[in-house]
């Protein structure tokens, strides 16, 4: 990367920083941060091959540093028409609006300004967008109005509503065991995959989409919920629940969601151990006798014969465990029916296909 090559990303860096920042000030800051990066690489002599890809991700760092620094400052909360302060009785029993202080608090607890802080960074957008605007930046309820396209009622009725949900959530512990101990979530399907081979990469490895589909798997439950279950930002949750059920793994009901394939648990997977194992000493000698058969059909084959004893016992090995396999199957197939390729439903992604899941402890 040049020094001249700098310029010619910086609109394009812009547009992106603009859709990720509230305002043009934090957007430039992100930009400039960005390309001051830049240019202390090239003079350190560092090679960077795709200028453009290295500047987005420094951006993107850049981004999420100046995140996190907003939720690590005091709350300061101003405007008259409403005070979230006296919106959480009998919490906050001062009664008067939150400063740029911090309250003595014992060692490991959270400050009253942090709980807040975090409650709100939990919420739905539409909660936390008209709540922050308010209480951080100030903003009245006219201007909220004009900057978000929304009736004046309609920011009167969303600021209202989210004082309700902070001043129930300050009353209650909503970590769940996810939040500590994420599981394990392994995709499995059937039918054909999609263009990029969903769902399988809809979750990958990624931790959070597993704990997600675990957490709204038993009942549809809110993104504030999954927020708190798994102890991050609802505006973290948000994107990822949104690719899942573009995906197709979840589904929307209301304002909550729910995962839309079967999850199999350990329970699930040892709940019939004992009857596998009896079918196995009752059947044993029978199955063995038909794959011996194969077996020795096998070993007369030129191909076999030419090879060495390691690569033999491979061959053998696996001719074993796919004969007993497909007869499974196809076992499985004539009892329970043979489900048509058209019969299944058509993705989005270009895919027909049924998801499974499989649940596994930390």
């Amino acid at each position: 990367m040049r020094t001249e090559e700098l310029l010619e990303h910086a609109d394009y860096l812009l547009g992106v920083a603009a859709g990720k920042c509230d305002s043009w000030d934090d957007a430039q800051d992100l930009v400039q941060a960005a390309l001051l990066e830049g240019l202390l690489a090239i003079r350190k002599g560092k090679q960077i091959d795709n200028a453009r890809n290295w500047l987005v991700t420094v951006l993107n760092r850049r981004f999420y540093d100046m995140l996190r620094s907003k939720y690590r400052k005091p709350l300061v909360f101003c405007g008259t028409d409403c005070d979230l302060a006296h919106a959480v009785d009998g919490l906050n029993t001062s009664g008067i609006q939150l400063a740029e202080h911090t309250t003595e608090t014992a060692p490991g607890e959270l400050t009253e300004e942090e709980n807040l802080r975090r409650l709100v960074a939990r919420m739905t957008k539409q909660y936390r967008e008209v709540l922050t605007r308010h209480y951080f930046r100030g903003q009245g309820v006219r201007e909220i109005a004009e900057k978000l396209s929304l009736p004046e009622n309609t920011v009167k009725s969303r600021l209202r509503l989210g004082r309700d949900i902070l001043r129930k959530d300050l009353t209650m512990e909503k970590y769940q065991k996810q939040s500590f101990e994420p599981e394990t979530l392994w995709m499995a399907t059937t039918g054909i995959p999609g263009l990029e081979d969903e769902p399988y990469t809809l979750v990958k490895d990624d931790k959070i989409a597993m704990n997600l589909l675990i957490l709204a798997y038993e009942k549809p439950v809110t993104l504030p919920e999954l927020a708190d279950a798994i102890g991050i930002s609802t505006a973290y949750v948000e994107p990822i629940v949104e690719r899942i059920v573009n995906g197709e793994l979840m589904k929307r009901t209301g304002d909550k969601v729910f995962t839309d394939f079967i999850i199999y648990t350990e329970e699930d997977r040892l709940a019939t151990l004992d009857i596998q194992k009896g079918l196995a000493a009752e059947l044993f000698d029978g199955i063995w006798q038909q794959v011996e058969e194969g077996l020795n059909t096998l070993r007369g084959t030129k191909y076999y014969q030419e090879q060495n004893a390691s690569a033999r016992l491979k061959l053998e090995g696996y001719f074993a465990l796919r004969s007993v396999y497909m007869s499974v199957l196809r076992a499985r197939d004539e009892v329970a029916g043979l489900l048509s390729i058209k019969e299944y439903p058509d993705r989005k992604n270009g895919g027909k296909w049924y998801a499974m899941g499989n649940r596994y402890p930390a």
